[in-house]
């Protein structure tokens, strides 16, 4: 019972500390939302990167063409800005103001393949099936979360900090390398990979499936609850931290 208040604790202090951080970054300007919700495009083009910053929720599907239209309160939609480097793209609010939409901030995303995703802030993240990839980078901190549909990769990197959550439905990675911190909670039973390799802290939490081999290393209270069977389970803890299989 400690062990859940704990954690439940940690959840508020990070999600408090990512929405104070979005007003005091800089912030000069106060903006509440008008109430009137209005539809905005922004051009995109060769997107192989995603960075969401500040609040709202992204929407990622596959197809043909590349668009992105953002949904806001009109007088909002000013302050949020689209930058790109090279394939990179940085979505969110300017850095000079601090929003308080009405209306809730909806980034939907179409892209013809995703190679990394980052999140910070309190932001979330819906992406419905990917493409396979070589190699997919997932980054998350503050009050964040991704849902995946389906990931089809040869290797998967997540770190992720804060109050942060990834949630995986589906899918199957060669390897995975999951690096969390905080009070994280990482749900992939029903990515298959062959090998998987966990480094956690804090209050994390892991669910995961590895067919070959699993590495763990970890501290605090992490948690780690595993399927696959893997003939090779590897783990380093300390603390009250636990190595699992499931049932």
């Amino acid at each position: 019972m400690k062990r859940k208040h704990f954690g439940l604790l940690l959840v508020c202090l990070f999600g408090a500390a990512a929405l104070a951080s979005i007003r005091a970054e800089g912030a000069e300007k106060r903006v509440k939302g008008s109430g009137v919700a209005e539809t905005d495009p922004r051009p995109v083009s060769d997107v192989r990167q995603v960075s969401v910053h500040g609040i709202g929720t992204l929407t990622v599907e596959i197809g043909t063409t590349e668009s992105l239209t953002i949904e806001a309160d009109d007088n909002i939609l000013p302050y949020i800005q689209v930058k790109q480097n090279g394939a990179a793209w940085e979505i969110g609010p300017t850095r000079d103001a601090s929003l308080e939409p009405q209306t809730p901030i909806h980034y939907r995303l179409r892209v013809t393949r995703l190679d990394a995703l980052t999140l910070s802030g309190a932001t979330k993240a819906e992406l419905k099936p990917l493409p396979h990839v070589a190699e997919f980078d997932l980054s998350l901190s503050g009050a964040t979360s991704a849902q995946f549909a389906e990931i089809d990769a040869d290797t998967l990197k997540v770190n992720a900090s804060g109050a942060s959550r990834v949630e995986i439905n589906a899918g199957s990675v060669k390897q995975q390398t999951i690096h969390l911190s905080g009070a994280s909670r990482y749900r992939a039973f029903a990515l298959r990979s062959e090998t998987a390799s966990i480094h956690g802290s804090g209050t994390s939490n892991v669910e995961i499936t590895a067919t070959r081999e699993l590495n763990v290393d970890a501290s605090g209270v992490t948690q780690v609850h595993y399927k696959g069977a893997p003939p090779v389970v590897k783990s380093d803890t300390s603390g009250v931290s636990s190595v699992k299989a499931a049932r």
